[in-house]
This record gives C-alpha cells, sequence and structure tokens, in this order.
C-alpha cells in the first residue's frame, strides 16, 4: 500500500493557482497553515479525509481532480480489486 501512497498524483497547486489564489487565502480559508498547504502542495504531507474534502470543497472541484491514481496503480488497484471479488464469489459457493 504504500508505494500506491507514494505515487498519488496531487493536483492542489495547479486548481489553486487556477483560482487566483494564494497558499495564504487556501490556508486560511481551511484553517490549516500556509505551511500545511505548503506541504500538501509538495507531496511532503498526506491531508486527513477531514481536510481533503474542506479543499475540495474550497476549490469547488472533486477529490479526485485533486488526488489520483496514475495509470498503472490504477491497473495494480483493479487487478486487487478483480482477486477480493474472484475470492469472495469462491467463499460464497462454499
Amino acid at each position: 500500500m504504500g508505494k500506491l501512497t507514494a505515487e498519488l498524483n496531487n493536483h492542489v497547486a495547479a486548481q489553486r493557482v487556477k483560482r487566483k489564489l494564494t497558499q495564504e487565502q487556501l490556508a486560511r480559508a481551511a484553517d490549516v497553515s500556509r505551511q500545511t498547504i505548503i506541504a500538501i502542495e509538495g507531496g511532503m504531507y498526506n491531508p486527513s479525509t477531514i481536510l481533503v474534502l474542506r479543499l475540495s470543497f474550497l476549490l469547488d472541484v472533486s477529490v479526485n481532480e485533486l488526488f489520483s491514481f496514475p495509470e498503472a496503480a490504477l491497473v495494480e488497484l483493479q487487478d486487487k480489486r478483480r482477486r477480493l471479488y474472484l475470492a469472495d464469489e469462491r467463499e460464497q459457493e462454499k
């Protein structure tokens, strides 16, 4: 799971700049420090679910527009999901 987290695409800075907001303005609106926004945008900090939802709302974008998995990670997750459901189907057949 650590590999997938490391490969997360982070679009917070792009969405913030697109809306012509400074890091300070976004930080104040989100009730966090500017350093937190810097750390999130730099990929040094994984925000809590609550903060992700707050940023998504403030920037008027979906969570997937802020954070997404690269294609290779999605393929890996799809394979894991397929195996998970196959295992579940086999268990139900018993």
